[in-house]
């Protein structure tokens, strides 16, 4: 009875581990998506009405509804939108260790005419 306690020990710490270092890999993957999206919802809203306001209140309503932040929004001379979007991903261990923090701290950026850069 005790190796069955310790494989499920070693098997719970083993999930643990997977759930801390992929936390940061979901999460950029996630951010991928809103970041497009984002990008090209503002493209289009500045296509449409021509207000650079609006267009940025678009890319941050999207952001913020997906469980991002945008934290750069940019319409370069050449047109198009570039946008960045933030969030923290999840951590219960690792995040704690200062030469982790910034593993943690994920930002993607997007462009609405060539999508991720």
């Amino acid at each position: 009875m005790g190796w069955l306690i310790k494989v499920v020990l070693g098997l719970a710490l083993a999930g643990a581990v997977v759930v801390e270092v992929g936390s940061p890999v979901v999460a950029r993957v996630q951010l991928d998506d809103v970041a497009n999206d984002a990008a090209d919802a503002a493209s289009r809203t500045v296509s449409k009405d021509g207000s650079r306001a609006r267009a940025k209140a678009v890319a941050e309503d999207i952001a913020v509804r997906r469980g991002a932040a945008l934290t750069r929004f940019e319409m370069p001379p050449g047109g198009g939108v570039e946008v960045t979007v933030a969030k923290t991903a999840p951590s219960y261990v690792l995040k704690r260790l200062d030469q982790m923090k910034d593993w943690y701290d994920v930002e993607v950026e997007a462009d609405s005419s060539v999508g991720s850069f």
